[in-house]
């Protein structure tokens, strides 16, 4: 990865010039301005302080050092302060003839185990466009941490216990009777469906919603009942180990967790009046199960609704693993993340569609895919970060036009293929003996920082960064393609040409791939 092979090369000026700074700490960036070069670092201007320079003059020592070494393939400039590295022409072509499958596969994760948790949809009706988008998240997070090396898992929990799933159960009852459905019960077209199933209806949604996961080209490693909780009595060991860990009280006939004492606005039930547990309770004692089962670190993905719940379950984490983190003196965030994403919006013809003809609710995720395609739907429902409502044109996902998005990425690499199929065969191991053009260039440059951006990606849960690469990568395809001849007479030219965007096809199929997308080498 360069930006690896860029803090080398200034770990090496940094120790010539007797300067001491962690070079994991060390930001590599892209400079807005190409003229700036092709990477930067402000390190220059951390430095200020303990060694008593400006950063120019900073900057300009650590240049002049790294540029007195013997590192010809990488140039750098002192700009304001900042250090700007430039690749020479030889470097991109040699690392670029270098991408395969493997491109961007790193160890970086160490196998550090991560448990993936989304959807965990209610067994209650079908999966609304909102799972939809956990869904594509989860799943390509899942693909991204295991591809720079994390032992990353996928799990769902199914909320088969409690007064929803009763509620549920008896409007289908209703339904099977031809009584009216209670008001609070569960109603959509949907329901009465159900009335003519001759099963459980829980375990019938619950194979729905398999079955449109399944479609959605979702899959998960691990299916977790929340009934086999209380089943296997992790409800009632949960209380016990926080029983003895002297933050529960009783009140008014129930059992408290003291979660103020963790930064709750308040103290949560975990046992009622009745002798019930919460479903807190249950929920506590699941996150509980996760780390009994050698996970390192649990990541949820959540709805925004569940925003108030997030503090409450980290007080709870924080009291069951205080050994843990206080021997590795670590946060509690060093072993738990939620992931808060925010709501989708449908439009058609620039109109926002709030009803389902199936539920009479929320659009079902199944009814999108019916419409416009699960590539379509991946796609989209992947492309903005997860704290951003998503806007989703339904018209737009179905164009075949550079306004569509993933239209427009799987054109790209499908007009590659069609490229490179007019060719009987060439060499990718043709030397480098020319000047790079302008656009040849870019396109190498964009090529080799996919690694980085896959590992950046990977370690903020934000697979849209992974689609806004490779909508620039498009772009910058097809500039390249515009402004020089890939077939032509001289045979060394056309060789390197068709090489580089035989790469790039490798780097899109790779990219969409990581988010459940195909890549079609014809459209």
């Amino acid at each position: 990865m360069i930006e690896h092979q860029i803090r080398n090369v200034l770990g090496a000026s940094l120790e010539k010039l007797n300067i001491s700074t962690p070079l994991d700490q060390i930001v590599i960036e892209t400079p807005r301005n190409e003229e700036h070069g092709d990477y930067a670092t402000n390190v220059a201007f951390s430095l200020t302080k303990a060694l008593k320079k400006s950063p120019a003059l900073i900057a300009q020592e650590i240049s002049t050092t790294i540029n007195d070494s013997a590192h010809s393939s990488i140039l750098a400039k002192p700009i304001n302060g900042f250090i700007n590295f430039f690749l020479s022409d030889e470097y991109l072509h040699k690392e670029v003839t270098s991408i395969n499958d493997n491109y961007g596969k790193s160890d970086k994760g160490k196998g550090e185990r991560y448990l993936i948790e989304y959807v965990s949809a209610n067994p209650t009706g079908p999966l609304h466009i909102g799972h939809g988008r956990w869904a594509a998240i989860g799943d390509s997070l899942v693909k991204m941490l295991k591809e720079v090396g994390f032992d990353a898992r996928s799990e769902f929990y199914i909320n088969d216990a409690g007064n929803q799933i009763n509620k549920f159960r008896e409007s289908v009852l209703a339904a099977k009777k031809g009584q009216p459905i209670p008001e609070d019960g569960y109603h959509g077209s949907y329901v009465l469906d159900l009335a003519h199933v001759d099963r459980d209806p829980v375990l019938a949604m619950l194979e729905d919603q398999e079955k449109t996961l399944e479609l959605f080209r979702c899959s998960f490693d691990n299916w977790i009942n929340e009934s086999s909780l209380h089943q296997r009595n992790l409800v009632s060991q949960l209380i016990e180990v926080l029983k003895q860990k002297n933050v529960t009280y009783e009140k008014d006939g129930a059992l408290w967790f003291r979660s103020t004492d963790y930064d709750d606005d308040k103290d949560r039930v975990l046992i009622r009046e009745n002798g019930e547990p919460t479903y807190f309770a249950a929920d506590i004692a699941y996150h509980y199960d996760k780390f009994q089962r050698d996970t390192d670190h649990a990541v949820n993905i959540w709805g925004a609704d569940h925003h108030g719940y997030v503090q409450r379950m980290k007080a709870a984490l924080q009291v069951i693993l205080d050994e843990k983190i206080r021997s590795q003196n670590k946060t509690i965030d060093d072993y738990f993340t939620v992931i808060i994403g925010q709501l989708v919006k449908l439009f058609r013809s620039g109109e926002e569609v709030r009803m389902s003809k199936r539920t009479g609710d929320m659009i079902t995720l199944r009814e999108v895919i019916d419409e416009i395609g699960v590539d379509a739907a991946r796609y989209f429902l992947a492309m903005r970060s997860n704290d951003q409502v998503l806007d989703f044109d339904l018209n737009l996902a179905k164009e075949q036009s550079s306004n569509n998005p993933v239209y427009y990425v799987q054109y790209a690499h499908a007009r590659i293929c069609s490229i490179i199929r007019k060719v009987e065969n060439y060499s990718a191991d043709t030397a480098l003996n020319r000047l790079l053009e302008a656009e040849e260039r870019k396109l190498l440059v964009k090529l080799i920082r996919f690694p980085g951006l896959l590992q950046k990606a990977a370690r903020d849960y934000s697979p849209y960064m992974l689609t806004q690469y490779m909508e620039e990568l498009a772009t910058t395809f097809h500039a390249f393609y515009q402004r020089c001849k890939v077939i032509g007479d001289d045979a060394a030219i056309m060789d390197q040409r068709l090489t580089y965007i035989e790469k790039a096809s490798v780097i899109i199929k790779k990219g969409l791939n990581l988010i459940g997308v195909d890549a079609p080498q014809s459209m």
